[in-house]
């Protein structure tokens, strides 16, 4: 008889997404629930990256054609490039926004209840400030490419000045 897994919480998975995810792979590392909608909450939650037995971070995205990613385990696809702030804003007004709001006014029209309301609202919320932390983030690895290049190119310190490191000599 096969072993039923965990069942999804969602109070559990605001504390540590990483560990419900890993409750939820397969023997071949891909996101499987325990029903369809348990697998396509998981599927939406995956962060992408898995912890090895040591504890620390390993990616599961890899680079088919050198300009997408794809997750091993979700099997997302998105493109490799870092867009800017207006871009994203843009992006988001144009695709995803007109669907929020639609639900939040079919969600009141037909008297949903204050659940689907708050659903709706609090996406919304979401997106219209999610260009402003997607920038910050794009920030932070952009000064950690320049960083990386400046150390692999030899033109930087090689013993960690850059993150307050001192050297030996």
């Amino acid at each position: 008889m096969k072993d039923k897994k965990k069942p999804y919480k969602i109070d559990s998975a605001s504390k540590n997404i990483m560990g419900v995810i890993q409750d939820h792979l397969t023997k071949h590392g891909k996101i499987k629930g325990n029903n369809k909608r348990e697998t396509l909450i998981l599927l939406g939650a995956c962060i992408h990256h898995t912890q090895n037995s040591k504890g620390k971070l390993k990616p599961t995205v890899w680079n088919p054609d050198g300009r997408t990613c794809k997750c091993r385990m979700c099997k997302y696809e998105w493109g490799g490039e870092i867009l800017t702030k207006d871009k994203m804003k843009k992006e988001i007004e144009e695709t995803i926004l007109p669907f929020v709001n639609q639900y939040k006014y079919l969600a009141v029209a037909s008297n949903a209840g204050a659940e689907a309301v708050k659903y709706g609202s609090e996406l919304g919320s979401m997106l219209m400030v999610f260009p402003n932390n997607y920038n910050k983030i794009a920030k932070v690895v952009k000064k950690k490419e320049s960083v990386k290049k400046k150390k692999s190119s030899g033109g930087g310190d090689k013993y960690n000045s850059s993150l307050g490191g001192w050297r030996r000599h």
